[in-house]
């Protein structure tokens, strides 16, 4: 089934879609030797929740358990979505 979406429904859609891009513009920019997964989930929560919106991930239930994350980052070699920890810290391949 189609569902046809009206004016407020795409103004919403719009609005959201720019947040979104600008999260992953903000995580491009936090992306260095270093950093932490955790450390970019946290700035991207903290952008989304400052434009009024809320991370489609955080709070999602899946088997009783609830992400607590706002992202879902895969560092190298992890084939799907990853946790963001703040144990495991981005490194430059070519040093």
């Amino acid at each position: 089934m189609i569902i046809l979406k009206n004016d407020v429904d795409l103004l919403g859609m719009k609005e959201s879609a720019k947040i979104a891009s600008s999260a992953l513009r903000l995580a491009k920019n936090l992306i260095r030797d270093g950093v932490t997964a955790k450390e970019i989930d946290d700035a991207i929560r903290e952008f989304i929740l400052s434009k009024g919106a809320r991370p489609s991930f955080l709070g999602y239930k899946v088997e009783g358990k609830i992400y607590n994350y706002s992202t879902c980052i895969s560092i190298n070699d992890e084939v799907v979505h990853g946790l963001p920890l703040k144990i495991r810290s981005l490194k430059d391949p070519c040093s």
